[in-house]
């Protein structure tokens, strides 16, 4: 998304949706970079899986103003209608919402609808996130350890 050619090739009044679940860091670089081309930039990582794409019902935990938000919503509803506006820090926030359902897919409560290896992503991204800013993981951690055994020693692999 850095790419020089994309970032000489955009406008101002355009509009970024960054809907992967990256770092904190890689968002801001991007916003940053995209922002002093005059570039409007959302963050809005999905929840919901392939079921949810499927049927239009993702959950957006969008990054930014209710403002911006507002104006680009129309788009986001071809994709989902569940929307949390929860600030500029929703790349951590979403992975550690998420990240609270270890617990359940451990004890074999919860179907996740997305491939472990993100899930196992997205965490890492949170621990890591967490421990920069000195917030404690030790209960993501817990859970996480508890995921992992569980996915190891039933073989549960969704692909």
């Amino acid at each position: 998304m850095l790419n020089p050619s994309v970032l000489d090739a955009v406008k101002p009044g355009y509009w970024l949706i960054e809907m992967t679940s990256g770092s904190p860091q890689m968002m801001k670089g991007l916003s940053k970079s995209y922002s002093e081309k005059g570039v409007r930039v959302l963050d809005a990582p999905v929840s919901g899986g392939t079921i949810g794409a499927e049927q239009v019902t993702l959950t957006l935990m969008i990054g930014g103003n209710q403002y911006d938000f507002e104006e680009v919503k129309p788009v986001l509803n071809a994709v989902g209608k569940n929307f949390i506006v929860v600030g500029p820090q929703v790349q951590v926030n979403g992975s550690w919402m998420f990240a609270n359902k270890l617990k359940s897919v451990a004890e074999g409560q919860f179907e996740p609808g997305f491939k472990m290896n993100l899930l196992k992503k997205d965490i890492c991204i949170a621990i890591k996130a967490g421990e920069g800013i000195s917030i404690p993981v030790h209960p993501l951690l817990f859970n996480y350890t508890k995921w992992h055994i569980c996915i190891v020693g039933k073989k549960i692999f969704h692909r």
